[in-house]
């Protein structure tokens, strides 16, 4: 405990806390916790607190959660829990993350510990994926959201979006990220969900002036991949679903929700899809149950005389029921 005695400087070394004579001497024995309650407030170099939690490594857990981590934002916070570790060469601003409430722990501090102790590795997916993050996103068109500490439509795109970059996410992997907004041909912000990749295969077969595309120097700047990891449309998407109950009344179109990747609501028209097929299958006292459906989303935006093309364009997506 010598990093502890260089800011406790009355701490008696270990082993003596059982000398009958300190006993007699009312020598106050201090627990572990309290002494690590003491360091909330001190202000020490990120590696000093490293080589502390080097000589805590063996404690149990229990008896460390109030421990100090230095942020790397300048800040410093009571408790590892909620708290992200960088990984080697990170290059993510922690400012950014720290205005999205983000607590990153300072790089020279990091140590395994910590993540015993209940913090996270900072990996793209991890932080993108956090309860902060996922609110921004969410709140990302209430213009009525935003005070001077948060971060603006365009600072939250580009972290969002290099997030989703740096995690290489695939279309449709994070569905909530439709609600990502972006601005859109006019400067508009716009669901992310509802723009299209300018220039893309979707783009030259929807019907003229049904959704807007994506603003071009965004286009340009970060590209198809992580556009389309946050619901920007560049070709014709995939609806999973499970456990449908075929029922009409249930199936409804909806429009909108960026949060339920598995749902037949999703499709155009459903429920008239569905009224076909009960129309096919013996009646039953109950609606019947399809185990999953995979249905091709957005064709109901084709242009009429753009079919053939629709159709190479999504010859590697297909519909069906089983």
């Amino acid at each position: 405990m010598r990093v502890l005695a260089e800011v406790l400087p009355s701490l008696l070394p270990a082993g003596l806390e059982r000398r009958a004579e300190l006993r007699t001497l009312g020598v106050a024995r201090v627990p572990l916790t309290e002494a690590v309650d003491r360091l909330a407030g001190l202000e020490r170099a990120p590696d000093w607190w490293r080589r502390l939690y080097d000589t805590l490594a063996g404690i149990d857990p229990d008896r460390l959660s109030g421990l100090p981590v230095p942020l790397a934002d300048g800040r410093t916070t009571i408790g590892p829990r909620q708290v992200l570790l960088p990984a080697s060469g990170d290059e993510r601003d922690p400012a950014s993350l720290a205005r999205l409430g983000l607590k990153v722990a300072h790089p020279d501090a990091a140590h395994p510990l910590l993540e015993k102790l209940g913090a996270l590795p900072a990996t793209p997916r991890a932080v993108l994926t956090t309860p902060q993050v996922r609110a921004a996103v969410a709140a990302s068109l209430d213009d009525d959201t935003w005070d001077e500490d948060a971060l603006d439509a365009d600072e939250l795109a580009d972290v969002v979006l290099a997030l989703a970059r740096d995690a290489n996410l695939s279309p449709g992997d994070e569905p909530w990220l439709g609600a990502l907004a972006l601005p859109d041909e006019d400067g508009e912000l716009a669901p992310a969900g509802e723009l299209v990749l300018p220039g893309s295969a979707f783009a030259e077969v929807m019907r003229d002036d049904e959704l807007a595309l994506v603003d071009q120097e965004l286009a340009d700047r970060w590209g198809e991949q992580p556009l389309a990891a946050c619901g920007v449309l560049a070709t014709f998407a995939l609806v999973r679903a499970t456990d449908v109950v075929l029922d009409p009344d249930e199936l409804e179109p909806r429009e909108g929700d960026f949060a339920e990747p598995d749902d037949a609501g999703l499709l155009d028209a459903v429920d008239v899809w569905c009224e076909d097929l009960l129309d096919r299958l013996p009646d039953t006292p109950v609606p019947p149950v399809a185990t999953e459906i995979v249905a091709v989303r957005d064709l109901d935006l084709v242009d009429d005389d753009r079919w053939p093309q629709a159709s190479r364009c999504s010859r590697a997506r297909r519909c069906g029921t089983r």
